[in-house]
Protein backbone atom coordinates (compact mmCIF):
# COMPACT_ATOMS: atom_id res chain seq x y z
CA UNK A 1 0.00 0.00 0.00
CA UNK A 2 1.27 3.17 -0.52
CA UNK A 3 1.42 6.76 1.24
CA UNK A 4 0.82 10.25 0.99
CA UNK A 5 2.93 12.69 2.71
CA UNK A 6 0.97 15.53 4.97
CA UNK A 7 3.90 16.91 6.22
CA UNK A 8 7.89 17.07 5.29
CA UNK A 9 9.67 13.73 6.25
CA UNK A 10 13.01 12.63 6.47
CA UNK A 11 13.97 8.76 6.48
CA UNK A 12 17.32 7.57 6.79
CA UNK A 13 17.83 4.03 4.75
CA UNK A 14 20.21 1.68 3.80
CA UNK A 15 21.10 3.75 0.65
CA UNK A 16 20.93 7.33 2.60
CA UNK A 17 18.33 10.16 4.12
CA UNK A 18 15.18 10.38 1.55
CA UNK A 19 13.58 13.64 1.97
CA UNK A 20 10.15 13.52 1.47
CA UNK A 21 8.08 16.93 0.83
CA UNK A 22 4.00 17.45 1.68
CA UNK A 23 2.08 15.50 -1.06
CA UNK A 24 4.71 12.83 -1.85
CA UNK A 25 4.16 9.48 -2.62
CA UNK A 26 6.24 6.54 -0.99
CA UNK A 27 5.89 2.59 -0.64
CA UNK A 28 7.36 1.27 3.04
CA UNK A 29 8.74 -1.32 3.26
CA UNK A 30 6.92 -2.29 6.53
CA UNK A 31 3.74 -0.71 6.97
CA UNK A 32 3.81 -1.60 10.59
CA UNK A 33 7.04 1.02 10.97
CA UNK A 34 5.01 3.83 9.44
CA UNK A 35 2.01 3.39 11.89
CA UNK A 36 2.60 6.06 13.95
CA UNK A 37 3.02 8.47 10.77
CA UNK A 38 -0.78 7.33 10.63
CA UNK A 39 -2.00 8.16 13.89
CA UNK A 40 0.05 11.53 14.03
CA UNK A 41 -1.57 12.07 10.89
CA UNK A 42 1.28 13.02 9.05
CA UNK A 43 0.41 10.52 6.42
CA UNK A 44 -2.65 9.06 4.74
CA UNK A 45 -2.90 5.92 2.64
CA UNK A 46 -3.03 7.09 -0.82
CA UNK A 47 -6.41 5.08 -1.26
CA UNK A 48 -7.70 7.54 0.81
CA UNK A 49 -6.65 10.41 -0.70
CA UNK A 50 -8.02 9.11 -4.40
CA UNK A 51 -11.37 7.92 -2.88
CA UNK A 52 -11.66 11.64 -1.88
CA UNK A 53 -11.19 12.59 -5.17
CA UNK A 54 -13.24 10.11 -6.86
CA UNK A 55 -16.36 11.32 -4.61
CA UNK A 56 -15.39 14.55 -5.34
CA UNK A 57 -15.66 13.91 -9.29
CA UNK A 58 -18.89 12.04 -8.49
CA UNK A 59 -20.09 14.65 -6.98
CA UNK A 60 -19.57 17.44 -9.20
CA UNK A 61 -21.31 15.15 -12.44
CA UNK A 62 -24.36 14.11 -10.37
CA UNK A 63 -24.78 18.77 -10.13
CA UNK A 64 -25.90 18.05 -14.09
CA UNK A 65 -29.29 16.97 -15.87
CA UNK A 66 -27.15 15.42 -19.22
CA UNK A 67 -28.04 11.79 -19.00
CA UNK A 68 -25.99 8.91 -19.99
CA UNK A 69 -28.64 7.92 -22.85
CA UNK A 70 -28.47 11.59 -23.83
CA UNK A 71 -24.65 11.47 -23.91
CA UNK A 72 -24.48 8.52 -25.75
CA UNK A 73 -27.25 9.27 -28.58
CA UNK A 74 -25.91 12.99 -29.26
CA UNK A 75 -22.02 13.10 -28.69
CA UNK A 76 -20.95 8.88 -28.98
CA UNK A 77 -17.30 9.63 -29.62
CA UNK A 78 -17.20 11.88 -26.62
CA UNK A 79 -19.58 9.33 -24.48
CA UNK A 80 -16.83 6.85 -25.93
CA UNK A 81 -13.76 9.12 -24.63
CA UNK A 82 -15.32 9.41 -21.51
CA UNK A 83 -15.58 6.13 -20.76
CA UNK A 84 -12.25 5.35 -21.16
CA UNK A 85 -11.21 7.87 -18.78
CA UNK A 86 -12.99 6.56 -16.40
CA UNK A 87 -11.99 3.35 -17.28
CA UNK A 88 -8.05 5.08 -16.61
CA UNK A 89 -9.19 6.22 -13.27
CA UNK A 90 -10.55 2.92 -12.13
CA UNK A 91 -7.35 1.25 -13.00
CA UNK A 92 -4.82 4.18 -11.77
CA UNK A 93 -6.67 4.07 -8.58
CA UNK A 94 -6.08 -0.16 -8.47
CA UNK A 95 -2.75 0.44 -9.60
CA UNK A 96 -1.82 3.34 -6.79
CA UNK A 97 -0.30 5.61 -9.82
CA UNK A 98 -1.64 9.20 -8.23
CA UNK A 99 -0.27 11.14 -10.95
CA UNK A 100 -2.34 8.79 -13.67
CA UNK A 101 -5.51 9.47 -11.95
CA UNK A 102 -4.93 13.30 -11.63
CA UNK A 103 -4.33 13.29 -15.01
CA UNK A 104 -7.37 10.63 -15.58
CA UNK A 105 -9.55 12.76 -12.89
CA UNK A 106 -8.73 16.18 -15.41
CA UNK A 107 -9.50 14.12 -18.70
CA UNK A 108 -13.07 13.19 -17.12
CA UNK A 109 -13.87 16.73 -15.93
CA UNK A 110 -12.76 18.52 -19.14
CA UNK A 111 -14.80 16.10 -21.67
CA UNK A 112 -17.54 16.30 -19.27
CA UNK A 113 -18.06 20.42 -19.72
CA UNK A 114 -16.79 19.89 -23.30
CA UNK A 115 -20.30 17.58 -23.68
CA UNK A 116 -21.74 19.52 -21.65
CA UNK A 117 -21.31 22.69 -23.80
CA UNK A 118 -21.98 20.48 -27.32
CA UNK A 119 -25.29 19.48 -25.26
CA UNK A 120 -26.43 22.89 -25.38
CA UNK A 121 -25.97 23.21 -21.10
CA UNK A 122 -25.27 26.90 -20.10
CA UNK A 123 -23.08 26.42 -17.29
CA UNK A 124 -20.09 27.66 -15.09
CA UNK A 125 -17.80 25.06 -13.73
CA UNK A 126 -15.81 25.94 -10.72
CA UNK A 127 -12.25 23.56 -10.97
CA UNK A 128 -9.33 23.38 -9.04
CA UNK A 129 -6.27 24.13 -10.78
CA UNK A 130 -3.27 21.78 -8.77
CA UNK A 131 -0.76 23.47 -11.80
CA UNK A 132 -2.13 27.36 -10.32
CA UNK A 133 -2.85 26.16 -6.67
CA UNK A 134 -5.95 28.02 -7.45
CA UNK A 135 -9.81 27.91 -7.87
CA UNK A 136 -11.02 29.08 -11.23
CA UNK A 137 -14.51 29.23 -13.00
CA UNK A 138 -15.43 28.21 -16.45
CA UNK A 139 -17.57 29.65 -18.58
CA UNK A 140 -19.07 29.32 -21.80
CA UNK A 141 -19.23 32.83 -23.48
CA UNK A 142 -18.46 36.44 -22.41
CA UNK A 143 -22.04 37.34 -21.35
CA UNK A 144 -22.07 33.93 -18.66
CA UNK A 145 -18.48 35.49 -17.45
CA UNK A 146 -20.34 39.20 -16.56
CA UNK A 147 -23.35 36.99 -15.45
CA UNK A 148 -20.66 35.57 -12.64
CA UNK A 149 -18.90 38.94 -12.20
CA UNK A 150 -22.38 40.53 -11.48
CA UNK A 151 -22.99 37.54 -8.49
CA UNK A 152 -20.07 38.50 -6.70
CA UNK A 153 -17.71 36.49 -8.04
CA UNK A 154 -14.04 37.16 -7.65
CA UNK A 155 -11.90 34.16 -8.29
CA UNK A 156 -10.41 34.04 -11.86
CA UNK A 157 -13.07 33.70 -15.29
CA UNK A 158 -11.94 31.78 -18.35
CA UNK A 159 -14.35 31.02 -21.37
CA UNK A 160 -14.53 27.64 -22.93
CA UNK A 161 -12.70 29.35 -26.09
CA UNK A 162 -9.87 30.92 -24.12
CA UNK A 163 -9.18 27.29 -22.14
CA UNK A 164 -8.36 25.68 -25.69
CA UNK A 165 -6.24 28.66 -26.30
CA UNK A 166 -4.10 27.97 -23.61
CA UNK A 167 -3.53 23.75 -24.43
CA UNK A 168 0.01 23.59 -24.62
CA UNK A 169 1.75 26.32 -22.80
CA UNK A 170 3.96 25.12 -20.16
CA UNK A 171 3.25 25.68 -16.79
CA UNK A 172 5.28 29.10 -16.34
CA UNK A 173 3.81 30.09 -18.84
CA UNK A 174 -0.37 29.87 -17.94
CA UNK A 175 1.09 31.01 -14.52
CA UNK A 176 1.32 34.32 -16.26
CA UNK A 177 -1.58 34.24 -17.97
CA UNK A 178 -3.37 33.45 -15.17
CA UNK A 179 -1.59 36.79 -12.70
CA UNK A 180 -2.59 39.09 -15.72
CA UNK A 181 -6.51 37.10 -15.47
CA UNK A 182 -6.52 38.19 -11.54
CA UNK A 183 -5.04 41.77 -12.04
CA UNK A 184 -7.65 42.78 -14.90
CA UNK A 185 -10.81 40.84 -14.12
CA UNK A 186 -12.99 41.09 -17.17
CA UNK A 187 -9.94 40.84 -19.94
CA UNK A 188 -10.16 37.90 -22.09
CA UNK A 189 -7.31 36.38 -24.24
CA UNK A 190 -7.57 36.81 -27.55
CA UNK A 191 -4.46 35.53 -29.24
CA UNK A 192 -1.18 33.44 -27.71
CA UNK A 193 2.34 34.56 -29.41
CA UNK A 194 5.17 32.68 -28.31
CA UNK A 195 7.88 34.00 -26.14
CA UNK A 196 10.44 34.13 -29.25
CA UNK A 197 8.11 35.71 -31.06
CA UNK A 198 8.10 39.04 -29.23
CA UNK A 199 10.29 41.88 -30.59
Amino acid sequence: MKFQTLIPLRFETSQGVIELRPGDTFKPKDEEAIRWLLIDGRVRPLSDVMAEKYRELTGWLHQFDLTVDELKETLPGLYQDIQDAIESLDNSFVTEDLAAFQDAFNKVRELYTEALFKCGRRIAVKVRSEILHAYLWVVETDKDMHSLRSQGIKEVIYTADEVKRLKGLSNDSLKEVHKAKEVFESSRIEEIKPKNGLA
